[in-house]
């Protein structure tokens, strides 16, 4: 069996991993937005209110491109137990 490692393809296993933890430190950075998580960074101090305010603002509207869909709940007995 032939066992093919980075440094047989001259791959600097520093620069694997340099590129694994910027990718990384990019989704980190992501989740300070994250909805689920934006009380507790403001509480924790990790993201400012003026911070926040400016990112909202930042985000493109979209509005024009929704739709409206009805939904309608099924009746009791017509569920599966």
């Amino acid at each position: 069996m032939i066992r093919e490692t980075a440094r047989d393809f001259g791959i600097n296993r520093r620069f694997i991993l340099g590129g694994f933890m910027s990718r990384l430190g990019d989704q980190v950075k992501k989740l300070k937005y994250d909805k689920r998580l934006i009380n507790s960074n403001l509480k924790k101090g990790e993201l400012s209110q003026d911070e926040y305010n400016k990112y909202i603002q930042s985000l493109e509207d979209c509005a024009d491109r929704s739709k409206n869909i009805k939904i309608t709940q099924s009746s009791s007995s017509d569920s599966i137990n």
